[in-house]
């Protein structure tokens, strides 16, 4: 996740190359935490929701 040329996902989660598709997954994380991912996943998720209704 980033705003640079090689991020595959910028700030708002939109996939970058493809139109209209998003990513809400521990997979767009730049470090993994060391505890359960479902809490995290579960913000990335609220956070993707905001930028779609925004």
């Amino acid at each position: 996740m980033g705003s640079d040329a090689s991020a595959v996902v910028d700030l708002a989660l939109r996939v970058n190359g493809v139109e209209g598709l998003r990513v809400a997954d521990c997979s767009v994380m730049p470090q993994l935490t060391s505890g359960n991912t479902c809490a995290p996943t579960m913000m990335i998720a609220d956070r993707c929701a905001d930028a779609i209704l925004a």
